[in-house]
């Protein structure tokens, strides 16, 4: 996964220096796009999009920070992250297409793109609800997004809230844990520790603090 990220990152326009000749980015598109196919073939679908999804996350970071270097080169980021989209829906991978929509809902509120932000927020969201059960990641991934657009939103978030809470609290029980509010305090009955949970209780906390406010 490294070296394919690595090589995503190599090839990235992001990366490489543009030369003002078009035939010659045409050439190079053309040619990047035969390895995509290649290497998807070599290495899987879904890691091959994992690959595409680390490579926005790296490129998405260093755009956030202002790198010099990097500066003006947002819609390229953001091409990345289409064509990433393009190959999650002509493969069917639901699971990756939510993580590249949420990530990309993160770059846009960093940019100060809120209404960008929470209609790929609202999509992902969408996305993640239409099936009957989730894998345990897409649960997380939906848990975030409604989270985030909570926080987007101005004024009170009820329902959004509420339907964060019973996410949660159904995945939660799925687990063997007993969670239960009362005066506003939450009370959770643990079967036995375990690491799984720690991500699904930051969330509730989270939720519930602002259920709070």
């Amino acid at each position: 996964m490294a070296i394919s990220s690595l090589t995503l990152l190599q090839t990235s326009p992001v990366i490489m220096s543009r030369s003002s000749n078009h035939t010659r980015i045409g050439a190079e598109q053309q040619g990047d796009s035969f390895r995509a196919v290649e290497a998807s073939e070599r290495i899987g679908v879904h890691l091959w999009l994992r690959c595409r999804l680390t490579l926005f996350q790296s490129l998405a970071a260093k755009v956030s920070e202002g790198v010099p270097h990097l500066q003006g080169k947002t819609e390229e980021a953001l091409q990345v992250l289409q064509d990433g989209l393009d190959e999650c829906v002509r493969w069917g991978e639901l699971d990756v297409q939510g993580l590249l929509m949420l990530e990309g809902a993160k770059l846009e509120a960093r940019r100060g793109k809120t209404q960008n932000s929470m209609a790929m927020l609202k999509e992902t969201i969408d996305l993640l609800s239409g099936g009957t059960s989730l894998p345990l990641g897409s649960t997380l991934t939906l848990a975030r997004a409604l989270l985030l657009l909570s926080d987007l939103r101005e004024g009170q978030n009820t329902t959004l809230l509420n339907l964060l809470y019973a996410l949660l609290k159904n995945e939660l029980r799925a687990f063997g844990l007993s969670v239960v509010m009362e005066n506003g305090q939450m009370g959770l009955f643990l079967p036995k520790p375990s690491n799984i949970y720690l991500p699904y209780l930051q969330l509730l906390n989270q939720d519930t603090l602002q259920m709070g406010d």
